[in-house]
């Protein structure tokens, strides 16, 4: 009875103590998917710059023994969640319409706790850049 009360504390103690990992910010993460609607492919003279605007998303994951629960999304899809939240965010809150982010900056947080059972992940994306709206046919023909 002993030996099970010991074995018992050593199995708490173990899931207790846990080390944590906490990525630094990684600026210039350029998904490939965002490349829709890239600026680069327009004039100068056939967008407008607006204000900088920023999103973010989050993604939480609990793992226990090896089965997720909880949003297991990849950097990707996070990072494209974290773009479209920045757009919907200046369409909001400007009164002009915006077509997309000119060179998004990405910055990645990442934190795991892994524990003997059970483990905790933690991914943030934060994306931030320069709104641009393109011109009217009837803007550019002035």
């Amino acid at each position: 009875m002993k030996q099970i009360k010991l074995l018992s504390l050593f199995l708490i103690a173990i899931s207790i103590s846990s080390c944590v990992t906490i990525n630094k910010p990684i600026d210039g993460y350029k998904p490939a998917a965002n490349k829709t609607g890239d600026v680069n492919n327009f004039n100068r003279s056939e967008y407008v710059l607006n204000s900088t605007v920023s999103g973010q998303s989050k993604s939480i994951v609990l793992w226990v023994t090896f089965i997720p629960m909880g949003n297991p999304a990849k950097e990707t899809r996070v990072a494209q969640r974290a773009y479209r939240n920045a757009v919907k965010t200046a369409r909001k809150n400007s009164t002009q319409p915006i077509d997309g982010i000119v060179n998004p900056q990405y910055t990645t947080t990442r934190v795991i706790v892994p524990l003997l059972l059970v483990n905790f992940a933690y991914k943030k994306v934060v994306c931030e850049g320069k709104s641009y709206r393109l011109k009217t046919d009837e803007e550019l023909e002035d």
